[in-house]
């Protein structure tokens, strides 16, 4: 059944990728460690903190934005543009170092909405399974809220 296939994509992807920003602190002690923005200081922790700051402000603003988005476009198309924005985040953090190139407020940004606008699209999902709609939302929120696991247990590999 197509929908069972919808729900299990939407779910693993949300776990992938939703929520990432609210992992902040685990990717923060390791760009610490690799000395982004000088030696462990004040001024780290202020340029870190700003970072951060626009991802959170990113995810929460974004669904002001994605929930017209949602209904001009459709589900299918904010979906693939929320990964895209959430690829090019991932990037833009990858190909950061220090002294060097600086793309982690860009990074943050493309993650907080590249991730929300992923999670909005599932929602219309759960219409699918009329009996069992709120624990549809659940699973997505459940996958969502997983995501910020993903940098700790990168971290715990690496």
């Amino acid at each position: 059944d197509a929908r069972y296939f919808l729900l299990v994509v939407g779910v693993v992807g949300d776990f992938l990728q939703g929520g990432l920003i609210f992992g902040w602190n685990s990717l923060a002690l390791v760009l610490k460690q690799q000395g982004f923005f000088g030696p462990a200081g004040a001024h780290q922790e202020d340029r870190l903190t700003l970072v951060y700051t626009v991802g959170i402000f990113a995810a929460n603003f974004s669904p002001v934005l994605a929930g017209p988005l949602l209904d001009w476009l459709g589900p299918r198309v904010l979906a693939v543009g929320g990964s895209v924005l959430t690829a090019l985040g991932l990037l833009l953090i990858a190909i950061s170092s220090p002294g060097g190139t600086d793309g982690l407020a860009g990074g943050t940004f493309c993650l907080g909405v590249g991730g929300v606008a992923f999670h909005m699209a599932q929602f219309n999902t759960s219409g699918a399974f009329p009996m069992a709609r709120a624990l549809v939302t659940g699973a997505y929120v459940s996958g969502f809220v997983g995501s910020a696991l993903l940098f700790f247990l990168l971290r715990a590999v690496i």
